[in-house]
């Protein structure tokens, strides 16, 4: 019962300093938020300017009175096609349904921890990167529900629906991109189906709304520097290495053969974390919003493992702590650093399981 007055009171607290940062916001924060960039992406579908960043810029100025040099559509097309509707209210009614969609994903994904969900509520309103998602109209939340579901339906032994879901991640797949080592290290092969039957719809969606040069265009819209204005203060690898090519790829293969044997060895909840986590490193492409993906797997280490040292150490990646190198430049690269080790321990903690077991192994 204590635990419980704790926790409903530390909520209260977040969600109260969420109120009162949000009325003390000044009118023109709304500029160079992601959410217009979307509604002006879904305004050109059907358009050869889709991927055009003048374009979208023009909107965002007449829509918003406002845009910023790295205002550009990245996304896949059939991206603009799901925010296509909210193209018909004006974008200040469309950015507040948006924002609406945001917290009921939110919301999902807390219920999925089921008997968990007060330590999933506690981490979500404390979560810096979550109160980004929502102030700067991005999508991370939406992932952090598909992902959990993905989980629980794989709980389940409902392979193929959670391939499904795994494949709704496409809006961010570079953040995901270490999924096919846990699909191929776990032989999931109904997982894998349900995946590539629903990329298969959504790469189909996307041929069918923006026709057959869409990709030579998406693809140099994420090549232009624009989109990422301060590439070295981004917390993965290609932040910490400060933008140093060859040592992030070279960490990125250790990662990727670490996150390969915590697959072959670890429980499938632990499997998973470690995809997760490791993506967020190596995603060449990281926003602040993404780093909330950490929740995912900093919850399911803390409740699931025995190991205290793994567990105070995924607690700490997802408490306000993390976000205190905002305050202390000497710091910024702290939480990256951490999660690198993280991903680093958890693969000794597979090699040796007889020290390092864990709840519910699969």
């Amino acid at each position: 019962m204590k635990t419980n007055v704790v926790i409903a009171f530390l909520v209260m607290v977040a969600i109260l300093g969420h109120v009162a940062a949000w009325r003390a916001r000044p009118p023109v924060a709304a500029c160079g938020t992601d959410f217009p960039v979307f509604y002006a992406g879904a305004k050109l579908l059907g358009t050869p300017q889709l991927y055009s960043p003048q374009a979208v810029q023009a909107i965002m100025q007449k829509e918003a009175g406002c845009t910023g040099p790295a205002s550009a559509f990245i996304r896949l097309p059939y991206f603009a096609a799901l925010v296509w509707p909210l193209t018909l209210f004006p974008m200040t009614v469309a950015f507040a349904i948006w924002r609406v969609a945001l917290v009921a994903a939110e919301i999902g994904f807390v219920a999925s921890f089921r008997n968990h969900w007060k330590w999933a509520l506690l981490a979500c309103v404390w979560s810096h990167g979550l109160a980004w998602d929502f102030d700067n109209g991005q999508d991370t939340s939406f992932l952090l529900l598909w992902i959990a579901a993905a989980a629980a339906l794989m709980s389940r032994r409902r392979d193929f629906a959670a391939g499904i879901c795994f494949s709704l991640c496409a809006a961010k797949f570079h953040l995901m991109i270490l999924l096919p080592l846990l699909l191929i290290a776990r032989n999931l092969r109904s997982v894998a189906a349900g995946a590539v039957a629903g990329g298969t719809v959504l790469l189909a969606a996307s041929f069918a709304v923006a026709g057959w040069s869409w990709p030579w265009q998406f693809v140099a819209a994420i090549s232009s520097p624009n989109i990422d204005p301060y590439p070295t203060m981004e917390h993965n690898l290609r932040g910490t290495v400060a933008g140093w090519l060859p040592l992030e790829i070279i960490l990125g293969i250790t990662v990727a053969a670490t996150v390969w044997y915590i697959c072959r060895r670890a429980p499938l909840p632990v499997a998973l974390s470690s995809v997760v986590a490791g993506g967020v490193l190596v995603g060449h492409h990281l926003t602040v919003s993404d780093s909330a993906l950490l929740i995912f797997p900093c919850l399911v280490l803390a409740l699931e493992c025995l190991s205290w040292a793994i567990r105070i150490w995924a607690i700490l990646l997802i408490s306000p702590l993390a976000a205190v190198h905002y305050r202390i430049p000497a710091l910024d690269h702290l939480p990256d650093i951490a999660l690198l080790g993280l991903v680093y321990f958890l693969g000794w903690c597979a090699i040796r399981p007889e020290r390092f077991r864990f709840r519910n192994a699969a």
